[in-house]
């Protein structure tokens, strides 16, 4: 009787031994899955051979036989995105990114240019930036007929997360010489005895002679009331800080004339105009006019400060005199002209900047 008791205990206790090492081994392997899916640690070798073996990299089309590949994070997940740089007289690059949902590659964008002669998109290293999102140095150079353009872009995902945009550009010349130092996010340009040092911090390059915040991506003026007050068609075409010249006028259509104005080659519109900085670097400036009822005093109520009107004369006459503010708001810098400088003085045309300290 008492062996057979024993026999039973001893029984059950290898089976609930086994039940307990079953379930730690269950525990284990739900946890490596766990792991693996939620958190998808692997190296950048890893993502990048997983990207090259996808579906998507085996279909895709890529309009040149001179193409290279980069791992890149530009949304500081660890899932870094495939970057596909190709050349020739079709260049540009391509950029897959992992879809987690799908547990699959697939595009996310694609930027195509032409050359009349030839067009490389040149990669030129990875800066670390805010929130260890990942920002690229690259520069897009065009062989043409008489000249030869080349600017160093640094591409960033979009502050929505949504695109992938220049954050800040510089123009190099034959006789520039780029050099980047990745460890400490600094480059440097040099153009015959002149050279500046650039450094990235936080959402920042600064040098020796500017600080100039990176382009966010996002409309100009995102703050409601502000927009509603201003009530400009200007706002309708969606242009952002980052537009060149030809993406400005494609979003805004056929301009009225354009025509050179201190210097410039500018578009004039209804009631807007910009102007043509260097080539392929973003304007800078756009200047609105023709408001309607916006008064000092309604400007201060939505941006919640004082406006402090300055004036002077204009083309050295006194009786051309220009009433003026500057203000910034939401990282935006303006310049605003008044008929007058009471506080119920109305709103006549503002420029609107960058926010920027030279």
């Amino acid at each position: 009787m008492n062996k057979r008791i024993i026999s039973l205990l001893f029984l059950s206790c290898v089976l609930f031994a086994c039940e307990d090492q079953q379930a730690n081994t269950a525990d284990v392997l739900d946890h490596n899955e766990s792991t693996k899916d939620d958190k998808l640690s692997y190296t950048m070798e890893e993502w990048k051979q997983q990207a090259l073996e996808s579906t998507w990299y085996q279909n895709v089309t890529i309009p040149s036989e001179e193409s290279y590949v980069e791992m890149i994070d530009f949304e500081g997940d660890e899932v870094p995105e495939l970057f596909i740089g190709y050349n020739g007289t079709n260049y540009g690059y391509i950029i897959g990114q992992y879809n987690n949902e799908s547990k699959a590659w697939e595009q996310w964008i694609s930027q195509q240019y032409e050359a009349t002669i030839h067009g490389d998109i040149r990669f030129k290293g990875i800066f670390k930036g805010k929130d260890k999102k990942d920002i690229a140095l690259i520069t897009k150079f065009t062989a043409g007929a008489s000249d030869n353009l080349e600017v160093l872009h640094l591409l960033k995902v979009a502050d929505d997360g949504n695109d992938i945009i220049s954050g800040q550009s510089y123009r190099l010349y034959t006789d520039s010489d780029l050099k980047v130092d990745t460890s400490k996010n600094v480059f440097t340009i040099q153009t015959g005895d002149f050279s500046e040092h650039f450094t990235l911090r936080d959402h920042a390059v600064t040098s020796e002679y500017r600080t100039t915040n990176l382009y966010s991506g996002l409309p100009i003026i995102q703050n409601p009331k502000l927009l509603k007050l201003l009530n400009h068609d200007f706002f309708k075409t969606n242009i952002i800080f980052g537009d060149t010249y030809p993406v400005a006028k494609e979003k805004s259509g056929l301009p009225k004339t354009e025509d050179y104005y201190e210097g410039g080659l500018c578009s004039f519109y209804n009631d807007y105009f910009f102007c043509l900085a260097e080539d392929e670097i973003p304007v800078s400036h756009y200047y609105l006019s023709n408001f309607k009822n916006v008064t000092k005093e309604s400007l201060e109520e939505v941006i919640n400060q004082a406006i402090h009107i300055s004036s002077y004369e204009r083309y050295e006459n006194p009786d051309d005199i220009v009433y003026y503010a500057n203000f910034e708001f939401e990282n935006v810098y303006f310049q605003a002209e008044f008929n007058h400088d009471q506080s119920n003085a109305e709103l006549t045309s503002l420029t609107l900047g960058i926010n920027a300290s030279e």
